[in-house]
């Protein structure tokens, strides 16, 4: 048997669960959690990686004008800190990938859907700062927010794995530090 129709046959006599699906983003009025938390090993092998734990909630909401996702980040730094930003908006490009930034100026990210997990990535050449609970985000204190650049790989890519979506929940009201908005 040749090579090729080999793998073909392979393919074809899989299981159905033993090929990979992409991870898939929320359905109309349904939310999803994805996380991470990062061993201290992992850490220490990443002395300049700025958080140990990334939370995100996806939701997928409809409204007059368009079905959209937002996305809420929360993360806690290497100090146990939790830290979080506001509701980013997401436009779902072609490819699946959710483009997400926040207003006024508030950042921008990727979350990239993969076999098993997304990925949350930092727009390259641009920023996206997390702030302290209680922080004046409109004129923080360099210690009251971690502020994750896109051209810093120590802090541009974290992978993540679905989650119940009651971490999420409890990791946001852990870092309620802001009310929405300008």
């Amino acid at each position: 048997m040749k090579f090729g129709h080999f793998a073909a046959a392979v393919l074809i006599l899989a299981p159905a669960g033993a090929m990979a699906a992409h991870v898939a983003f929320p359905a109309q009025g349904a939310s999803a959690c994805y996380t991470r938390e990062y061993t201290g090993q992992q850490m220490a092998g990443h002395p300049n990686q700025k958080l140990n734990r990334v939370f995100v909630k996806i939701a997928n909401r409809l409204s007059a004008e368009r079905d959209y996702n937002s996305a809420t980040v929360v993360a806690t730094g290497r100090d146990g800190q939790f830290y979080s930003n506001d509701n980013a908006g997401c436009e779902q490009k072609k490819d699946g990938t959710l483009l997400c930034s926040v207003e006024c100026d508030g950042g921008s990210f990727s979350l990239i859907p993969l076999d098993s997990r997304i990925n949350l990535k930092v727009t390259p050449d641009y920023y996206f700062p997390l702030y302290k609970p209680g922080a004046d985000i409109a004129n923080p204190r360099p210690e009251d927010q971690l502020s994750l650049m896109g051209a810093d790989k120590d802090n541009n890519l974290y992978r993540l794995f679905p989650a119940d979506m009651g971490q999420c929940d409890a990791a946001w009201e852990a870092a309620k530090s802001q009310t929405p908005g300008c």
